[in-house]
């Protein structure tokens, strides 16, 4: 960021940071299966820390683990198993399904063993007695199961919100005819404060688990490091514009989620003005042609997930219109921008307005293009690796970025 910073004359480098949100959830997600280092601060009063370590390796999860890599390593019982589900009438997956073995790179490995693992327990696989390859204390138990379906439970929130959030921001036709965009930078605050919901939730369930202080301490971890990020978002504009400057959402969510804490809506509007004064003089880059504007596509109704309820929770359909019609073009879109819809397409709504705010359509349209992963990116990068094939050795570096800024 100093080097970029430099290179384009930035005067604060910080503000211009935009951290990946996947990283960040697979950070609080790591935390929550795996502890940390430094636990001074985070342990429940009746735990210690030795012991704490101790349930970290011997724990279910780290049972579980165990048990998936010897299953898989075992031909004789990777039979048993399919076996099993072969033999099980009231499954409701065809064919049989293998044990997934997680891995220390990406959490969602984590919760994809978890949720074979559970699949496979409730239809009658844990009804086969397994070769005793384990000692007594590797096996897991009842309680054990019940501990992991407390974590899978927990975890099933971040994979959803993770899924909506790993896309590129465009409207596309998806799986099962329905258009829609993922990725979207405005999800950025309400996510935080989603997952941090559900974090508060767990932990007054946890009680209710065998292991209720590792459970606690767990949650714990998550929610100081989910916490930590949430906390920094205060560092760049980006996040609190994009909410405000989407048709559908403004300042609603905002006074809703904050509204017991009124210096973080104040924090909020200094940024978002500071922000708007780099914008609110440059010279007009629209002008009024011949052409009519853009209509709105009709989208057909998609299934919602509890994320995608939640995130229209804060959208309204109507505006409230203040008096007046004085001050920037901020301030009059604030004021008199009239209803739209929730699920409107905030690119079209902007594009649509550029004439009447064409400098503040110039500063939404270049918030709202800020992606939120880096997982579009990763994506465009190993597209650029397949392009390169055996047949195509010679091309050179700038055919391939031309090539593939064009597809994108």
């Amino acid at each position: 960021m100093v080097h970029l910073a430099q290179r384009f004359q930035w005067d604060n480098s910080r503000a211009r940071r935009v951290r990946c949100f996947g990283h960040v959830v697979h950070l609080v997600a790591r935390a929550m299966l795996f502890g940390k280092d430094d636990a001074s601060g985070v342990l429940e009063d009746d735990i210690d820390a030795e012991a704490y370590d101790v349930w970290l390796k011997r724990g279910p999860i780290g049972k579980l683990h165990n048990t998936m890599v010897w299953i898989n390593r075992s031909n004789r019982v990777t039979e048993m198993l399919r076996e099993a589900q072969r033999q099980d009438t009231e499954k409701s997956w065809p064919g049989s399904l293998d044990v997934i073995i997680g891995n220390n790179t990406r959490w969602l490995s984590q919760f994809y063993m978890m949720s074979r693992a559970l699949k496979s327990k409730r239809k009658g696989g844990r009804q086969r007695p397994l070769p005793r390859c384990l000692d007594d204390e590797s096996l897991l138990t009842e309680e054990d199961w019940k501990t992991i379906g407390f974590y899978h439970d927990l975890l099933r929130h971040f994979e959803t919100c993770v899924k909506k959030l790993e896309g590129d921001g465009k409207q596309r036709i998806r799986k099962g005819g329905k258009e829609a965009a993922y990725g979207l930078v405005q999800d950025i605050c309400p996510a935080y404060e989603w997952l941090m919901g559900h974090l508060e939730e767990a932990k007054s369930r946890a009680d209710r688990t065998p292991e209720p202080a590792q459970c606690r301490t767990n949650i714990n971890f998550a929610w100081v490091k989910l916490n930590k990020y949430y906390s920094a978002i205060d560092q760049s504009p980006v996040y609190y514009a994009a909410t405000v400057l989407h048709p559908a959402i403004r300042w609603d969510f905002l006074h809703r989620a904050y509204r017991e804490r009124p210096d973080w809506i104040g924090k909020a509007q200094q940024l978002i003005d500071g922000l708007w004064q780099e914008y609110k003089q440059l010279p007009v880059q629209f002008e009024r042609g011949n052409y009519d504007q853009l209509r709105p596509i009709k989208r057909a109704k998609e299934v919602e997930d509890s994320f995608s309820s939640y995130l229209d929770s804060f959208k309204s359909t109507t505006t409230a219109r203040l008096e007046g019609n004085e001050g920037d073009e901020l301030d009059r879109w604030l004021q008199l921008a009239g209803p739209v819809e929730k699920d409107c397409d905030p690119f079209l709504y902007w594009f649509n307005k550029r004439f009447e705010y064409p400098r503040l359509t110039r500063m939404a349209i270049d918030i709202l293009s800020v992606p939120l992963m880096a997982a579009e990116c990763e994506r465009v990068f190993s597209s650029c690796g397949n392009m390169v094939s055996a047949k195509r050795c010679r091309l050179q570096a700038e055919t391939v970025a031309v090539t593939q800024t064009v597809r994108s």
